[in-house]
């Protein structure tokens, strides 16, 4: 009962650690995303990728895909 108990508890630690990470990698990610010079407006990630690809967009480019 007790090594059940004490495995239980490891068990839940474990599980938050891994829930703590999670949210930590999210936020790192998060605070690395790109977002337009213009507005501010965060880039989706399919917009991330392509900025990626192309690093010097148009004079007319916006990270919502619209034309301003």
């Amino acid at each position: 009962m007790r090594r059940q108990a004490e495995y239980e508890a490891r068990e839940r630690e474990y599980k938050e650690q891994l829930r703590r990470s999670a949210v930590q990698q999210k936020a790192e990610r998060e605070a690395r995303r790109p977002a337009c010079t213009g507005c501010g407006t965060k880039f989706t990630d399919d917009r991330w990728k392509a900025a990626a690809a192309y690093p010097t967009p148009g004079p007319r480019w916006h990270p919502t895909g619209s034309r301003s």
